[in-house]
């Protein structure tokens, strides 16, 4: 059974049916936890293989990747066994975790319907506003996209690319700094003073976009936290594991990542954060004010 991308090219058929075969042993696991576990392993497997390869892979190459990945698998969950084991958990760690799945915008809605205590960090990575990252599909030598990832997960993925990225990256102004700060005044409701939030963002243009994602921020009604031992105005650091088309584009900016820590405002406070006449220098690992 070929892998037919959208265009309908077959690509890579014996390793295609080999990953197939994986997938359902995956599925015929009894314990479902180990059933997903499975599942994300067989994911995982598939997409080194076959997203943005420079050759088909082989059986053989899919046949180690398993192994490897299958060990790395099982030791990181024996890793995170271990370090859930060191604390003690009020009524059991299955209690004591809640996992909400939402759309960010009806995250703080759900917190609060479900009568979550403040919290104390948000940790996230948004999307890149103008960066060319599918987050719904793979790509067959980096070009032609396919929706294996659903096909093995038995998944209909019903949304286009602009569902997962706050609107089109050909047009990153349009809407993503509108979603940004309606999100973050959102969950605002859910924060204390001491609350943590920290990013890890990329541009395609951080001279203009990284001076709008700060001003969205403060719009919601958050101030960006400096770096006490670092004199330079944002931390920042070269994107590793880039994609060949990517490196095309290096000249552009889009090759740094940027981490930006903010708190809640405080009542009264004036909403100038720091930072707004950042521009962008791609000398070495960090960002520079000029």
């Amino acid at each position: 059974m070929p892998l037919v991308t959208l265009d309908g090219t077959e690509y890579a058929p014996r390793t295609h049916a080999l990953l197939l075969h994986l997938r359902t042993a995956a599925l015929d696991v009894k314990d479902p936890g180990a059933r997903r576990l499975a599942l994300i392993t067989v994911l995982r497997v598939g997409q080194l293989c076959f997203d943005c390869r420079r050759v088909p892979p082989s059986p053989l190459v899919l046949s180690r990747m398993i192994r490897v990945v299958s060990q790395l698998v099982l030791d990181q969950m024996e890793l995170y066994a271990a370090i859930c084991r060191q604390y003690r958990w009020p009524g059991g760690l299955r209690r004591s975790l809640r996992v909400v799945q939402s759309d960010a915008e009806d995250l703080a809605d759900r917190l609060v319907s479900a009568r979550v205590d403040p919290v104390s960090l948000i940790l996230t990575s948004p999307p890149y506003p103008g960066v060319h990252v599918l987050y719904h599909r793979w790509q067959v030598y980096g070009r032609k996209e396919t929706a294996l990832p659903y096909h093995l997960l038995q998944l209909n993925d019903g949304s286009f690319e602009s569902h997962y990225t706050f609107g089109s990256r050909k047009k990153p102004d349009a809407l993503y700094f509108d979603k940004l700060a309606a999100v973050f005044a959102s969950l605002r409701r859910v924060t204390t003073r001491s609350t943590v939030v920290a990013q890890v963002v990329g541009f395609s243009d951080p001279e203009s976009h990284l001076p709008r994602f700060r001003q969205a921020m403060q719009s919601a009604g958050f101030d960006e936290v400096m770096n006490p031992d670092s004199p330079d105005d944002v931390i920042a650091r070269i994107v590793p594991h880039r994609r060949w088309y990517a490196e095309l584009c290096a000249g552009q900016g889009g090759g740094h990542e940027f981490v930006l820590i903010h708190r809640p405002r405080r009542s009264g406070a004036s909403g100038h954060g720091p930072g707004t006449d950042f521009g962008f220098c791609a000398r070495g690992e960090r960002g520079r004010r000029r």
